[in-house]
Formats: structure tokens, C-alpha cells, sequence
């Protein structure tokens, strides 16, 4: 009895029941689905000692390609949470396009498992390793309709790689979307650019190896030098962007901004259209911190920085200069674009006061609101543009909303002439 009730808790204590229903019953319905799909299909008659042998070798290579990238991969997992590509599919969808889908599974779950195990302390919850297995195996189950539906493998490999790529990246951005309130950014639910090439390029790998299987396994192994390359070229982008990102905010950092407000300008110049650089200053910040403390303070700069990315669009550049204050490139249109701009300050203003951020306390959670910016704009109308001058104009067009009150919005404007209108 004292055993059943260990157990009993131990299963409460699960992660997986503190997801919302809807998330719990997409991910069952997934497993079952991908459980009932291979089922049906073992029907299909016993694989012959061909495809055991192939099996094994797509076992066996993603199990030296583990352990000769664990180092990289380790690293990769500390700058790319909660997002992180695996480069696993090279031998998953090798195993769709040349294995009946009993064998196929097989792999799948071997070379999953074995990543997960291998994981350590950095290993994903047991119920996102299942969901995420079961997604595998269902994406090769499209994948291997589609070889089977066509006239040879060389050219079922290009059909066979979206029909996985569809299967598997629907699955993960349905829970994707379900689990994040309202995403607003579609790379939020289906990864962004280089998420996809990464991809793309790890199962074109993966028809590669499907195609050299079936001429001599033993060239198999020739992959895995691309793949050691291709690894340390994703870690580097990695770690590129990380060296571009404040850690607080995830905003671009102050060098990072400049850089692409300078790129951005000369783009704008050829293009004749406004522009406005705005300096953004959060209002009594450090009372913020003296009454909450220092890690409320920083769930209120991310939160800040959240409402600011809300309210600029892509081509827009919002980054953070320090301590509490912001920094936003806005480019206008070319007809009416000053007043946009202008608009556009304005909202950002009143969306920061309309925050409320639920940060820790003593008894429990405690909301922190009233909270309130200071902006000081520099607006050019087109042509070329210096960035120290915009940021000196706008700068000195914050200086003056705060001696007006704070909570406001003043605007300066550039010229040809040396005259500010701070106005």
C-alpha cells in the first residue's frame, strides 16, 4: 500500500499535469495517433535481412554522430533554449525513405532515445520526448507514404522531404500555439529562417544517406564529417546572436543596434523615406528595485521590452542601451510618414502605461503597475542621415519630457541647418 501511494505521487508529480487541458489532450491525441498509424501498418509483412542491416546502420551512425558532437551540443543547449533544433532527422528520414514504417519506428525511437538518455541534467521533460517522438514517427510515416506512392526513390526524395517537414513542424507549432498565449510573430510558433534552413539542410542529408544505403553502407559514414561542420557552423550562428542579444531583454544590445540602425539609414536613404530615432527612459525605475528588488526589476525591463517589440513592425530596430533606457529605429512610409512616426511614439507611451507585471512577493505574487516612459524622438524626412546626430537630437528631446513631467512624448526634428525643434 505504502508502495501504490509513492507511486501514486510520484505520477502526480509529474510536469506534464501542470499543462493546460487543451495541450495535454493534443499531445495524447499525437502519441495515439502515431500509435494507431503503425499498428495498421504492421500488416505490411516481416523486413527482410537487407532492411535489419540498414536499420542498424542508421542506429549505429546516429549513435557515434551523438557522441562525436556531444560537446558542441551541450553547448548549443545553453544558448538556444527553449528553442533547439536536432540534427537527428539526418537518420530518420534516411530510415522513411528506405524502411517500411515498423522498422522505420524502430530507428526513431533509438535515436531519440539514445539523444535523450545522453542529455543528462539538460534532457527534456519525459512528456515533450514522447510528444516529439511520436511527431518523428508520424513524419516518417508521410514520408514513406510518399516514396511508396512514387516511381523510385531518387525522385520521391524532394515530395518525401516536405511531406516530413509539414507533418512534423504542424505538430510542434500546434502545441507551439497552444501553450503560448496569442503568439504574435509566426517565427514564435514555426521557428525563424535559419530554424528552417537548418532543417531543411539536416534532411537533405538525410536523403543522402537514404540514396548511399542502397549502393554501399559503408559510405554512410562519410557523412558525418558534414555533419560535425555543420554543427559548429549552427553553434557559431548561435553564438553570434547571443553575443548581439542583451541578456535581460532579448533585445539587441546597444553596440548590435547601432550597427543595424546604421545599415538601416543607408537603406532608408536610398530609399527616401522618414525616419525617427527614439530614446526611451523608463520612469522611476530605481524606486522599482528598491521596494521589489533587483530580479522584479529585471522581469520589468523584459516586460518592457516585450510591449516595445509589440508595437514596432519587422523592419523596425528596438534595442536596449543600459540600465532602463531603450532605443528604437522607426522607418516611416514614404507619404505621411512623419505623422505615422509621431503616432507611433505616442502608442508605444501609453502601451508601457497600461502594463502590469506579476512579479514574486511574500505572499505570493504581487502586481506591479503604474509603471511609465519617457521618450524623446528625432524625426528626419528622408535622405542621408547621421545616427550620433539623430541620437543627440533625440536624447536631447527626452531631457526635455522629463523636466516637463515625465509620462510624455517630445519630438525633435532634423535639418539641414544646425537649429533643433524640440518642440
Amino acid at each position: 500500500m505504502a508502495c501504490g501511494g509513492y507511486y501514486s505521487r510520484w505520477v502526480r508529480s509529474w510536469p506534464f499535469w501542470a499543462l493546460p487541458r487543451r495541450v495535454q489532450a493534443t499531445i495524447l491525441a499525437v502519441e495515439a495517433v502515431a500509435v494507431v498509424v503503425v499498428i495498421a501498418r504492421t500488416g505490411d509483412g516481416a523486413p527482410g535481412a537487407v532492411q535489419l542491416a540498414y536499420a542498424l546502420v542508421l542506429v549505429a551512425g546516429s549513435i557515434v554522430h551523438t557522441e562525436l558532437a556531444a560537446g558542441i551540443e551541450r553547448v548549443r543547449l545553453l544558448v538556444t533554449r527553449p528553442a533547439h533544433v536536432s540534427l537527428t532527422s539526418v537518420w530518420t528520414f534516411a530510415a522513411a525513405l528506405c524502411l517500411p514504417l515498423l522498422l522505420a519506428t524502430a530507428v526513431a525511437v533509438g535515436v531519440q532515445g539514445y539523444v535523450w538518455v545522453r542529455a543528462g541534467n539538460a534532457r527534456a521533460a519525459l512528456y515533450k520526448h514522447a510528444f516529439s517522438t511520436a511527431s518523428v514517427v508520424l513524419a516518417c510515416a508521410a514520408a514513406g507514404a510518399v516514396v511508396s506512392a512514387g516511381s523510385g526513390l531518387g525522385s520521391a526524395v524532394i515530395p518525401a522531404l516536405l511531406a516530413y517537414t509539414a507533418v512534423n513542424s504542424l505538430l510542434i507549432a500546434a502545441v507551439v500555439a497552444l501553450t503560448r498565449p496569442a503568439p504574435r510573430d509566426p517565427q514564435e510558433v514555426f521557428g525563424d529562417v535559419d530554424d528552417n534552413v537548418l532543417e531543411f539542410a539536416t534532411l537533405a542529408l538525410g536523403g543522402l544517406v537514404a540514396l548511399v544505403l542502397g549502393i554501399n553502407p559503408w559510405l554512410v559514414g562519410l557523412v558525418l564529417p558534414p555533419l560535425l561542420v555543420l554543427h559548429r557552423a549552427v553553434l557559431v550562428s548561435h553564438l553570434e546572436k547571443v553575443a548581439a542579444t542583451d541578456g535581460k531583454t532579448g533585445l539587441l544590445n546597444a553596440h548590435t543596434w547601432c550597427v543595424r540602425a546604421e545599415h538601416q539609414l543607408r537603406r532608408a536613404d536610398r530609399a527616401g523615406v522618414p525616419l525617427a530615432v527614439l530614446v526611451l527612459d523608463l520612469d522611476h525605475f530605481k524606486s522599482v528595485n528598491d521596494v521589489h528588488g533587483h530580479l522584479a526589476g529585471d522581469q520589468v525591463l523584459a516586460a518592457v521590452a516585450d510591449a516595445l517589440q509589440s508595437e514596432v513592425r519587422g523592419r523596425d530596430l528596438v534595442g536596449r542601451f543600459g540600465g532602463e533606457e531603450f532605443v528604437i529605429l522607426l522607418v516611416g512610409q514614404p507619404r505621411g510618414g512623419e505623422t505615422d512616426l509621431g503616432a507611433a511614439a505616442e502608442r508605444i507611451r501609453e502601451r508601457v502605461a497600461t502594463l502590469s507585471v506579476d512579479v514574486a512577493s511574500t505572499e505570493g505574487t504581487e502586481p506591479i503597475t503604474k509603471l511609465s516612459v519617457s521618450v524623446g524622438g528625432a524625426l528626419h524626412p528622408g535622405g542621408r542621415a547621421d545616427l550620433s546626430g539623430l541620437l543627440g537630437i533625440a536624447d536631447t528631446a527626452l531631457y526635455s519630457a522629463k523636466r516637463a513631467g515625465r509620462n510624455q512624448v517630445r519630438m525633435g526634428r532634423a535639418r539641414t541647418g544646425p537649429a533643433i525643434d524640440t518642440g
